[in-house]
């Protein structure tokens, strides 16, 4: 940091600690002035299911990968390497829905626990949530949306997130597993955020002796 920059910091927290009405600390400051590491945590998306995807993100970068599979069945090792490649610092997996009486049930509950085995073993955090939480979220409501898949799909090419196609045939479509994954990611990056606000504040708040 430059020494102008640093006295324009100081000059701030100056003004926001007096009329917070506490004195500076370098607690405070650390709180109040996230250092760039914090800024640029990494996000994971998932997509579940051999047709799946996955995705990284950063609030301006991100980028996907389609589900690694081998023989059928979730590589794990190639999964592994995508995540500890880009060390995420938690993953939203999309909420694996499982009729006891639907056909491949047994290896669709294999493959989605071969996946949270895989994030406990690489030590990363992750939140489990339900397609109508994130779909809701980006606008997608409706369970028989028939639309849904496109609208993802338009969704991560405004926000310019790359979204392979299914093969390199002519006649290909988008990969809407990625796409899902990158609006899981997206959703989890806004939580992430909002959610760091809020507990930013609380810390704020505990740091000036004050009640939440």
């Amino acid at each position: 940091m430059s020494d102008y920059a640093g006295v324009r910091t100081q000059h701030a927290a100056d003004e926001l600690t007096e009329a917070l009405g506490a004195p500076y600390s370098e607690e405070l400051h650390n709180l109040l002035f996230p250092t760039e590491e914090s800024e640029s945590m990494i996000v994971m998306g998932i997509d579940p299911g051999l047709k799946g995807g996955v995705s990284f993100m950063l609030p301006a970068i991100c980028q996907g990968w389609k589900m690694p599979v081998k023989h059928k069945i979730i590589d794990v090792g190639r999964l592994q390497e995508l995540i500890i490649s880009h060390a995420p610092v938690i993953a939203y997996v999309e909420k694996q829905r499982i009729m006891s009486r639907q056909a491949g049930a047994l290896t669709t509950g294999s493959n989605y626990g071969r996946i949270l085995a895989t994030l406990e073993l690489c030590g990363i955090q992750y939140l489990e949530i339900t397609p109508q939480t994130w779909q809701k979220k980006l606008f997608l409501t409706g369970r028989d949306n028939p639309y849904k898949k496109q609208i993802g799909y338009d969704f991560c090419v405004a926000n310019g997130y790359f979204v392979p196609m299914t093969s390199s045939r002519a006649n290909a479509s988008f990969h809407d597993g990625v796409s899902d994954a990158h609006c899981i990611a997206h959703y989890g990056m806004e939580s992430q955020h909002i959610d760091g606000v809020i507990v930013q504040l609380e810390e704020i708040n505990k740091a000036l002796g004050k009640e939440a």
